[in-house]
C-alpha cells in the first residue's frame, strides 16, 4: 500500500494504490481528508485513510524530476511524498 501527497490543479491532493492503480481526492472534494503532512503531523490513522481513499476516483499521476533541490512532481508541477 502506498500513499502520496500531490497537486493538480494548484489544488493540493492526497492519493492510494492498494495494488489496484491511483485513487485519490484534491482539496477541492468534499471527502480531501488533508494532505499527507497534516495527517502525519495530527497522528491520523494512515492505514484507514488509505483504504478509504481507494474507494475514492481512480486517477492518473505522471512523476517527473523538479527542476529545484531534486524534489519530484506529480501531475501540474507539485512535489510530492510517498509512504509504503
Amino acid at each position: 500500500m502506498r500513499i502520496i501527497n500531490f497537486e493538480r490543479g494548484g489544488s493540493p491532493g492526497i492519493a492510494a494504490d492498494e495494488g489496484s492503480g491511483w485513487h485519490g481526492l484534491t482539496q477541492r472534494d468534499g471527502e480531501f481528508p488533508g494532505t499527507l503532512p497534516e495527517l502525519i503531523a495530527q497522528g491520523a490513522d494512515l492505514l484507514r485513510i488509505c483504504k478509504s481513499l481507494g474507494q475514492s476516483p481512480a486517477i492518473q499521476l505522471e512523476c517527473r524530476p523538479a527542476a529545484a533541490a531534486g524534489a519530484h512532481t506529480a501531475e501540474n508541477s507539485g512535489r510530492w511524498s510517498q509512504l509504503r
